[in-house]
């Protein structure tokens, strides 16, 4: 089992942080007379409150020999074109530029075994964290 996501624990004020914000956000656009910015904070403000309070999900996964199955759903090696793990995450790089970086939490003890294990039908790539995941972390969202 995985968490869809690498879940931080909030406390009771981050919610009110983030709507105390938004409100600040909000009446610098009523200010500046500026109603389409005005809907779209309250509706960006509703939307972080909303998914960073919600706990994630977990999923069955298994690497096998012919690619990676995730809650039933196979995704071949051949459509990725590295691999990357970094602080218990394990990230698939896809060829196409369209599709998404696929990530599972891994567990700690596990990770010299799947590495071994993908080697043989990935390359490893260095992972680096872009602004907006460094962001998040900080924002613990």
């Amino acid at each position: 089992m995985s968490p869809e996501f690498h879940y931080h624990e909030k406390d009771e004020a981050w919610p009110l942080f983030v709507a105390l914000a938004g409100a600040v956000i909000a009446a610098y656009a009523l200010w500046q007379n500026n109603f389409l910015f005005f809907v779209f904070t309250l509706i960006a403000t509703g939307l972080v409150i909303t998914w960073g309070t919600r706990k994630p999900r977990h999923f069955e996964f298994e690497i096998n020999d012919t690619g990676l199955v995730i809650d039933g759903t196979m995704h071949r090696y051949r459509e990725f074109t590295s691999f990357a793990l970094s602080d218990n995450s394990l990230h698939f790089m896809p060829k196409s530029s369209i599709r998404p970086r696929l990530e599972i939490i891994v567990p700690p003890s596990r990770e010299r075994a799947i590495r071994e294990h993908l080697l043989d039908f990935l390359h490893e790539t260095e992972y680096t964290e872009s602004f907006v995941e460094a962001l998040g972390h900080w924002l613990r969202f």
